[in-house]
């Protein structure tokens, strides 16, 4: 989570976060509920998994299948290779071929207009993939593409 410490008001400090809805690269603001239920979701799914995260950061780039982001069933696969102000991850459609003409990219927090729910995916490592079906995570591939996601009676029982 990305949060910085500035000068407030007669000179107390005050912590901010980046705006989302104006323009997060330039524009903060005193409203951390965004990002702290971004985190607190992404804490959930790690510890869940009992994993370690990464991150991806909100200026971070996505590429996405075009049409992905309004398909009910979607994965999300973190590549092993990533560059600066690249997520490593992919956005595509379970079903279907997607060609390299048919790509986005989109920044990370431009999820949070379109999907936002696939947010709380986007700290697994690398090598994972996430299958979401609408808002609900369905099932967590490991490096080895195990799913390691527990099913709903799992979740319930506490096992």
């Amino acid at each position: 989570m990305i949060v910085k410490e500035r000068e407030g008001h007669e000179g107390q400090m005050e912590i901010v976060a980046p705006d989302y809805d104006t323009n997060p690269f330039t524009e903060t603001n005193r409203d951390l509920s965004v990002s702290l239920y971004i985190q607190m979701a992404q804490n959930h799914c790690l510890q869940t998994l009992q994993l370690t995260g990464e991150a991806a950061l909100f200026q971070d780039k996505i590429v996405v299948a075009k049409g992905a982001l309004e398909e009910e069933h979607v994965y999300l696969q973190r590549a092993e290779q990533r560059e600066a102000g690249d997520s490593g991850w992919y956005l595509g459609p379970v079903r279907g071929e997607v060609d390299s003409d048919g790509l986005e990219s989109y920044y990370i927090f431009q999820l949070l207009k379109h999907r936002p729910s696939l947010l709380q995916a986007l700290a697994l490592p690398r090598g994972y993939i996430a299958v979401f079906r609408g808002d609900q995570i369905e099932a967590v591939l490991d490096e080895h593409d195990e799913n390691v996601w527990p099913t709903l009676h799992e979740q319930r029982s506490g096992e």
